[in-house]
């Protein structure tokens, strides 16, 4: 119910290109942000994975999905920015928030997380530099689970 009073609210908004505070704070900190990446440290502490299994094969699994899925939800991203859809733009940064926190992508996840709040406002102008910085942060990311994760080095997902 609550997903479906904001996506109304968000739907009817026009978009705007005043930058918020939060917005104008994270792209101004790229030098100082924490290179947060993930490490098979946050997917084994993670509650909700070792509450479903201690089965290496689970984690594995959350691994690729959030790999091949993670791709997908950076396009639309660009694809919703290009096309003014402000409605899928805050989904998709809202579900790239979510599931990069869970394998432990935190630089990731606050980068989607300062794109979905702009989003969710209407607010667009730094929206193209954050998902420049959103890809690059995913690049990280993968990049340090195909070292942290041998098993992910095989080929690309």
């Amino acid at each position: 119910m609550r997903s479906a009073s904001i996506a109304t609210r968000t739907s009817s908004r026009k978009l705007s290109s005043a930058p918020t505070s939060a917005a104008m704070a994270s792209t101004n900190s790229t030098a100082t942000e924490p290179a947060r990446l993930i490490g098979t440290k946050v997917l084994a502490n993670s509650s909700a994975i070792t509450r479903a299994t201690s089965s290496a094969a689970i984690v594995l699994k959350v691994i690729d999905t959030w790999m091949a899925s993670s791709r997908q939800l950076i396009v639309q991203l660009q694809d919703s920015l290009a096309a003014n859809d402000v409605r899928t733009l805050h989904r998709a940064a809202h579900t790239l928030k979510s599931s990069s926190a869970n394998v432990g992508a935190m630089r990731l996840s606050l980068l989607a997380k300062t794109l979905e709040a702009d989003a969710e406002s209407g607010r667009t102008a730094e929206a193209t530099n954050l998902i420049a910085r959103i890809e690059s942060a995913h690049a990280d990311a993968v990049a340090a689970i195909e070292r942290e994760v041998p098993e992910k080095n095989h080929a690309p997902v």
